[in-house]
């Protein structure tokens, strides 16, 4: 027993020794290794067929008024992701008849007004109504944290501009847009 005690004193010390020895003869430099990764939003793939609402006839076939039950499937933006905070936004253009020109009759109009609605990304969904002012608070929401996941984007509330009791003319193709941006806060 004494013996071992012995031992392991001896190579304990000579352990200590080695250390301060190595201790006095290395130097030490300490390098940093930088870099960046700059903010990055980046809108997912569209998961439901092209990116085009398709609402069909828009009158009804009786009295010639916009129909009230116009509805369109959500699209889907799937796997959309920003490695910072982040804001999305949402506009609208009402939907205009592309091949009817001039000025229609009392009683008839060009313009189906609608609201765009972006929801998923943030705690409250991005709105946009054509019917309102360019500038609308509820078109942009912030996100404070990085995030990856899926936008959805609605269209509903169709109305003629003018009211109810006005009629869309005749036109082969009615046209308006959505536009959706995702973007690091500023």
């Amino acid at each position: 027993m004494k013996a071992l005690r012995f031992l392991l004193l001896a190579g304990t010390a000579v352990a200590s020794a080695a250390q301060a020895q190595d201790t006095r003869d290395v130097q030490q430099e300490i390098w940093f290794i930088n870099g960046d990764v700059p903010p990055l939003c980046l809108l997912g793939e569209l998961t439901n067929a092209n990116g085009e609402f398709a609402m069909g006839v828009l009158s009804d076939s009786i009295t010639g008024l916009l129909r009230r039950d116009l509805a369109a499937p959500s699209k889907r933006i799937a796997a959309s992701f920003c490695n910072s905070p982040s804001q999305l936004s949402i506009e609208a253009e009402e939907m205009l008849p592309v091949d009817a020109g001039g000025t229609p009759r009392e009683g008839f109009g060009r313009r189906v007004n609608f609201v765009a609605t972006a929801s998923g990304w943030t705690d409250q969904p991005a709105s946009y109504d054509t019917s309102g002012p360019v500038i609308q608070p509820t078109a942009v929401r912030l996100q404070p944290q990085p995030r990856e996941g899926d936008i959805i984007i609605d269209v509903s509330d169709f109305e003629m501009q003018g009211g109810s009791g006005i009629r869309p003319v005749a036109s082969r193709r009615y046209q308006g847009t959505v536009t959706v941006t995702l973007a690091p806060t500023p």
